[in-house]
């Protein structure tokens, strides 16, 4: 056996350390950790062996025929050793950890073979293994094999292992930050631990891969494929799944927040106690999903289906978090500086059914508002299990205050998440989404016979619409709209056309006993009081033969003007009450 190429790490002890005249594996890794080399674990590689990676070295790469300088070649782990301890003249494997040495090229192992070859604990980073561009026979003729080969705790930091062939393999806390794994083949493949913090995972293939304890911050997974996957308790915060397969994924108390899943498929996925605050769920698929008791503060759901999903005990509510905590979400997602809040999920254009589960969801709170709902399709989701009020029903039958809506709360808010004034275009058309929520909540809400819930939405939309009128600068319907308000809460607030019945009676009463004082007929407060409500109801008489041109004539005829409006308006109120017209 020849003495290995000098190297940096090695040109030091070469003389000082004697080489050992054994094929015992124990007394080789001692010599190799003397020498500052402890990765190395394997008797070194005779000379024909040498020689011969010495000329396949020498090979001139060409993509275009697919020729790579250990293309087809087997490779064993003594190898491999032999190759990082010799590369670049005896350089040696590039150092991930010194900033200097991240623009090194790594070896190019493209289309070697290492299948079942134990590399555990390697300094592969920036290891060439793939390819970039080309067709999918150039993808094939430069990717690595490394079907079932042990690479625990191996660092590949920074690796290309473009469209790799990784089925199977065990890649246990392997530190992978960064790695290039477009369209890599890790099927079944053992990830649990693994390092891969901002690696480019686009269109891998994860199938039944486990992913448990993961890291995966900041990764790109769009349109990967990670069916029944296991990702228990990975730390996904930041990555990007658009369009990602993970349909029937196992993502118990995975750390999603601040993800980016537009489009994503998490059909059957098993996201109990998952964390996806600030999670960005455009239009994602989570029909039969199960996530019960996730986290979802903040999270963004518009157009997301959630037909069959269940949300048992799920929190929807915004919430405090830690300064920490936001710090890290808004290196992925913006936040308003110095906010340390969640708002509530927003679901806006969800699409529900009748197998959604809303059992225990909690919604919002008073606090921090509650979700938005504005377009969403309910689909005969059961709403009955749903607390519409502040608080439940307590002991003599009376509900809580119904709850604002997020959309309401946000049209209210005169700056946006920026902390910026929003124009008047913006508040116009949140106006409007407020009052469609409402509306359509209160039809849906009615539809399950929730007729008091349903009241309350109604209410608030019409609240909603008088807003509505008055940016559309049209004061004659806004005055309009306020006045049935303030008469009979447009029909849904029946105590108020007594109270203003009794407001009228009383006040003119008075009127009647102030006038008779001073101009006469004298009335006592009960003549009074009696000559109110005969003229309120149109039934007036006049005493003593007043004239008709009386102060008193004149105010009776103005109550009894106002009094037959108060009457249809009472009339109309106890109509849309109780009979629902």
């Amino acid at each position: 056996m020849s003495q290995p190429e000098a190297g940096p790490d090695t040109a030091h002890t070469t003389d000082a350390v004697e080489r050992p005249q054994t094929l015992e594996r124990p007394a080789w890794i001692a010599y190799w950790r003397r020498r500052g080399q402890p990765w190395r674990t394997e008797v070194e590689i005779d000379e024909d062996r040498q020689a011969f990676l010495r000329q396949c070295r020498r090979t001139q790469p060409s993509v275009a025929r697919g020729v790579y300088p250990f293309g087809g070649v087997t490779l064993s782990r003594a190898d491999v050793e032999w190759l990082l301890a010799t590369h670049e003249d005896g350089r040696g494997p590039v150092r991930w950890q010194e900033e200097s040495q991240r623009t090194r090229v790594g070896l190019d192992l493209r289309g070697a073979d290492l299948r079942s070859v134990d590399l555990r604990g390697l300094p592969l980073a920036r290891l060439l293994a793939g390819l970039s561009g080309g067709s999918d026979e150039h993808f094939e003729a430069a990717a690595i094999h490394l079907e079932g080969a042990r690479l625990a705790g191996a660092e590949l930091q920074g690796a290309d292992l473009r469209h790799g062939h990784l089925e199977h393999c065990d890649v246990r806390k392997a530190l992978m930050a960064e790695a290039s794994l477009t369209g890599a083949l890790l099927a079944k493949a053992d990830l649990r631990e693994a390092h891969l913090e901002g690696a480019d995972l686009r269109e891998a293939h994860l199938e039944e891969a486990d992913l448990r304890e993961a890291r995966l911050e900041g990764a790109r997974l769009q349109e990967a494929h990670g069916e029944r996957a296991r990702f228990g308790g990975a730390h996904l915060e930041g990555a990007t799944l658009d369009k990602a397969h993970l349909e029937s994924a196992l993502m118990q108390e995975t750390h999603l927040e601040g993800t980016f899943c537009r489009g994503t498929y998490f059909q059957r996925a098993y996201l109990r106690d998952a964390h996806l605050e600030a999670a960005f769920l455009l239009r994602a698929h989570l029909e039969d999903a199960r996530l019960e008791n996730a986290h979802l503060a903040g999270a963004e759901l518009r157009g997301a289906y959630l037909q069959g999903t269940s949300l048992y005990g799920a929190h929807l509510e915004g919430k405090q978090v830690e300064a920490d905590e936001m710090a890290r979400l808004a290196q992925w997602r913006h936040r308003p500086e110095g906010s340390t809040t969640l708002p509530p999920a927003d679901l806006r254009g969800a699409f529900l059914d009748s197998a959604t589960n809303l059992r225990q969801a909690t919604l919002g709170n008073a606090h921090y508002g509650y979700v938005s709902l504005a377009d969403v399709a309910w689909g005969g989701a059961n709403l009955a299990v749903v607390l519409w009020s502040r608080q439940r029903r307590g002991a003599r039958g009376k509900s809580g205050q119904s709850v604002v809506l997020g959309d309401e709360r946000n049209a209210r808010q005169r700056k946006n998440d920026e902390g910026k004034s929003k124009d008047a275009e913006t508040r116009f058309e949140e106006y409007e989404a407020a009052v469609r929520a409402n509306r359509q909540l209160a039809v849906a809400l009615r539809s399950q016979g929730l007729d008091e819930d349903a009241a309350n939405f109604a209410y608030r939309a019409q609240v909603l619409q008088r807003r509505v009128l008055l940016r559309q600068l049209r004061p004659g319907a806004y005055l309009f709209s306020l006045f049935l308000d303030t008469l009979a809460g447009y029909g849904y607030r029946p105590g108020r056309s007594l109270i203003v019945y009794l407001f009228v009676i009383f006040g003119w009463a008075t009127a009647y006993f102030m006038v008779g004082q001073t101009v006469g007929p004298h009335l006592t407060p009960l003549a009074a009081l009696v000559f109110s409500v005969t003229s309120f109801h149109g039934r007036g008489f006049f005493p003593g033969g007043i004239p008709l041109d009386d102060p008193l004539t004149v105010l009776a005829a103005t109550e009894a003007i106002i009094g037959l409006i108060i009457e249809i308006s009472f009339i109309a109120t106890f109509t849309q009450r109780f009979f629902g017209k």
